[in-house]
């Protein structure tokens, strides 16, 4: 049977396929996260005609529109327990509601899509739990981002009960507010200690980790100081700059607090930059798909999935670290 990895200076690495397929990926859904306020929808993440449609816009949508072909390649190579459950549920909602929009507009609000919905988010909460089973130790950088994104996931079905069966379930939004700040929070810094400590753990120095190290740094400084001192001593600035978050990230923070997200926002920058720099030159993949995790379980965690196309990335790099985790032991018992 072909192997999905390749052994180089006794460290695993994926093959050309992996590299491509998951850089895509990655590529996309920076891109969507960044232009996510100019998507134009005719279907759930179709591209629209192009009508009178601005370059973000199209950005945006084709970014979306491409996750949805990139994903179900990337799941079908994932050759992990429950493959074919997640590749076949995860392309159904994907592509489903695409087909059923064009014939029936409201099929969103029909039971079997409600159904639909709340078996996806179930998958997507088993993903996540199984990470911290199979990795074990090495799960601890992410269990912060992990249970961030449970809790989102709850929420969501909470939402969806409320609204569909009508059960009392409406009044948690408020008590979830803060953990998920908290969580965030620490997430950041267990990102920051992880993305040191590989480079203590690899006992060796590897010029090109250092100067990457060092580029993530400054872009991680240059993203958090303008807001920093934008809202550091203006108050009116930083009531705006929270409202921004809020309605732009789904971050509910006090003005007050403004500061510090900027801090959190230059830690989490410079960490994934770090490890994606990290995994690229010591061709160690968990650590680049441990920073498209981080990002994803974050930037997910604080919008509503009101699209599928949400929940699929954090299937995805899930089941990729999943992946990469069974692979590592099939080499060091095989």
């Amino acid at each position: 049977m072909r192997t999905n990895f390749i052994i180089k200076n006794n460290a695993l690495s994926f093959d050309k396929d992996h590299i491509v397929l998951f850089s895509l990926f990655s590529l996309l859904f920076l891109l969507q996260f960044i232009f996510r306020e100019f998507l134009f929808y005719l279907t759930p993440f179709m591209p629209s005609t192009g009508i009178n449609m601005t370059y973000l816009e199209l950005i945006g949508t084709f970014s979306i529109f491409g996750l949805g072909v990139v994903i179900p390649f990337l799941l079908h190579m994932l050759k992990i327990p429950l493959r074919f459950v997640y590749l076949v549920v995860t392309t159904i909602m994907l592509w489903g509601g695409t087909i059923l929009s064009l014939v029936y507009p409201t099929y969103y609000m029909t039971l079997p899509w409600i159904l639909g919905s709340i078996a996806l988010t179930a998958l997507t909460i088993l993903s996540l739990i199984t990470v911290i089973y199979e990795l074990r130790a090495t799960s601890i950088p992410m269990i912060p981002l992990i249970l961030l994104q449970i809790l989102s996931l709850t929420l969501y079905l909470a939402n969806v009960m409320t609204e569909y069966f009508a059960l009392p379930l409406g009044g948690l939004s408020p008590y979830f507010t803060y953990p998920m700040l908290y969580l965030a929070g620490i997430g950041g810094v267990a990102l920051l200690v992880y993305s040191i400590y590989v480079i203590i753990a690899d006992r060796k120095i590897n010029v090109k980790v250092l100067i990457g190290y060092a580029v993530a740094a400054v872009i991680g400084f240059f993203m958090a100081y303008p807001l920093y001192e934008l809202t550091l001593y203006n108050s009116f600035m930083a009531h705006m700059m929270s409202m921004v978050f809020a309605m732009g990230l789904g971050i509910l923070a006090s003005p007050s607090s403004m500061p510090l997200v900027a801090i959190f926002m230059g830690i989490y920058t410079y960490s994934i930059i770090a490890l994606i720099i990290n995994g690229a030159f010591t061709g160690s993949p968990i650590r680049y798909v441990m920073a498209v995790a981080s990002l994803v379980y974050l930037v997910t965690a604080f919008v509503e999935h009101a699209l599928v196309i949400m929940f699929a990335p954090i299937i995805v790099v899930s089941n990729a670290l999943i992946y990469i985790n069974l692979s590592n032991k099939a080499v060091r018992y095989g």
